[in-house]
Parts: structure tokens; sequence; C-alpha cells
């Protein structure tokens, strides 16, 4: 029973609180107030398969340029004066619980997964990142996106807030 109870206290430890930082960097001399419309780093070619545009990818992707465009930033494809890019990366991890009984004692391995997600903001004009946001922690395995939709509003906030200093 103690041993149940210690896994059921780790699990949601684990995945069932907030768990992903935000921390934001950016260039003291770039005005970020200056930045009226951005494009993406990179372009996947349209006569790529779709297999290569992960589902995960395109809801990132629609997640920026909707909060860009809703705060006065809309991409633009031919003349942007920011190009935004991110780096996904993660990996698993585990712990090892331990639990003592009555004349035993138990061990179990918890598994979880840590993510990060680096954003860059750089000036066309200069090449030269103006703005850097990190976003880092365990991934919550029940709301993955969830918990991602909210770091990224977090991060963006983040840039909006600084563009006002």
């Amino acid at each position: 029973m103690r041993y149940l109870l210690t896994i059921i206290v780790l699990t949601i430890g684990l995945s069932g609180c907030d768990t992903l930082s935000v921390s934001s960097h950016q260039d003291p001399y770039a005005d970020l107030s200056e930045y009226k419309t951005f494009n993406w780093v990179t372009e996947l070619p349209d006569s790529q398969p779709d297999d290569t545009k992960t589902l995960k990818e395109k809801k990132f992707r629609s997640l920026v340029e909707r909060e860009l465009a809703s705060r006065g930033i809309p991409r633009s494809r031919s003349n942007p004066d920011m190009l935004v890019g991110y780096h996904p990366q993660k990996s698993e991890h585990g712990t090892r619980a331990v639990t003592h009984g009555y004349n035993a004692t138990y061990y179990d391995w918890i598994a979880y997964t840590e993510g990060s997600l680096a954003i860059d903001f750089i000036d066309t004009q200069s090449k030269e990142i103006v703005w850097h946001a990190t976003i880092y922690g365990i991934i919550d395995q029940a709301d993955p996106q969830g918990q991602l939709k909210k770091a990224v509003l977090k991060a963006l906030d983040l840039f909006f807030n600084d563009a006002k200093s």
C-alpha cells in the first residue's frame, strides 16, 4: 500500500504541475517595437510531402502566427522585418523511487520526458538575433499541447513586455 501511495504521489508530482519554465533575453540595442512583420526562418517547399510537416509543427506555427498577428505583427512572406526561428528538443529520463515497507524495500522506475524549445527573433537587415526565449522543463504527458500553448503564449507575452521597455 505504501509503495502504491509513493508511486501515485511521484506521478502526480512529475506530471500534474506546471513544469515548464520560460525565460527571455533581448539585444539591449534593438528596439523591439519597430518590428511590424515577420516570416519563418525556413520554409518547407510546397513540393515536399505533407508528412514532413508534422502536426505539432503546424500547430506551433499556427499558434505563433495567430498570436503575433493579433498583437499587430502579421506574417509577410515578401518583406518581413524579422524572422522567427525555433529549435525543439526532447529527451527521455527516469528516476528511481524507493519505498520502505514492513520487512521489505520496493524499487520502481518513474519515466518522464524533458523538453526544451528555443525561439529566436532575428532582424532581417542585420541578421542578428534581437530576442531569444527558452522554454524548458518536464512535459505533461496528459496534455502536452495545452502545456506548450501556455508556455509559448507566456514567451510571447515576454516579447511584447520587452518591446514596451
